[in-house]
């Protein structure tokens, strides 16, 4: 293979898709050009056609560059792959009839926390959130727990722009941030979106890393998210479950506290 014939604009146009993926956050033309080797007019053309492609998109305010929508749908493709989605799929097939309430299942993304599995429950419910959504770290269950157990480079560039939009939850972010921890529970009651409460846990890796975010979500006025209630130990027995199933050893009670 090493010997054949390749196209080289491709490799060269690779050389960026792989400094934006490595920054994890958009990035100034000078500093992808420089990560790349390569002049910024010559970075810039190159740009210009991976997001005619969908492989990268610009951010309108800053002119900063990050990964695109067809990359995000090519890396999901690639996600679909590895057991992690494949338990994870028997994960929530299980939660789902466990609960009789609809799941999801979140990664994260150069751009945040993004759902890369739903599954409905008998009575789906009315929301605009499907596969390939983007969710908020302030105030989804999911947003919480990854902002929780994600070092706070990864997550401090998001949390700045939602904080300009909702600064009074910003306000209350470091108090739900550490109970969140604590228990290992995201939890919203209407906070996202109206009349619909949800419930998330962590899935972690054999590094004890977070790799996944399980989340219920239903009705408000029926789906009960207190602490002693069966959704939540739903949750948690499917995070640490899968968890477990990804190796990783967990140093919690199954209660989460």
């Amino acid at each position: 293979m090493a010997d054949q014939q390749g196209i080289q604009s491709i490799e060269v146009g690779m050389a960026l898709l792989k400094a934006l993926a490595a920054g994890g956050r958009a990035t100034p033309l000078k500093d992808l050009a420089t990560a790349a080797a390569m002049v910024p007019a010559k970075a810039h053309r190159y740009l210009v056609s991976l997001m005619r492609a969908g492989m990268v998109e610009q951010d309108p305010k800053t002119g900063h560059y990050r990964l695109g929508p067809l990359a995000l749908n090519i890396g999901l493709a690639a996600l679909n792959r590895l057991d992690v989605m494949r338990y994870a799929g028997e994960a929530l097939d299980d939660l789902q009839s466990a609960t009789g309430e609809t799941v999801l299942l979140a990664v994260w993304s150069d751009r945040g926390p993004v759902v890369v599995r739903w599954e409905d429950g008998p009575h789906p419910i009315a929301t605009n959130v499907r596969m390939g959504s983007m969710m908020p770290l302030l105030n989804s269950s999911t947003g919480r727990v990854f902002a929780a157990f994600l070092p706070d480079e990864r997550i401090q560039p998001l949390l700045e722009i939602e904080a300009a939009a909702a600064p009074d939850l910003a306000v209350k972010f470091a108090a739900v941030r550490r109970q969140t921890r604590k228990h290992q529970i995201g939890q919203v009651d209407g906070d996202l979106l109206p009349g619909i409460a949800a419930l998330s846990g962590p899935v972690f890796d054999r590094q004890a890393d977070l790799i996944a975010v399980i989340t219920v979500l239903g009705h408000r006025h029926k789906l009960d998210v207190s602490k002693e209630g069966p959704i939540w130990r739903a949750v948690t027995n499917a995070c640490t479950t899968l968890s477990g199933r990804l190796g990783h050893v967990s140093t919690q009670s199954a209660s989460g506290v």
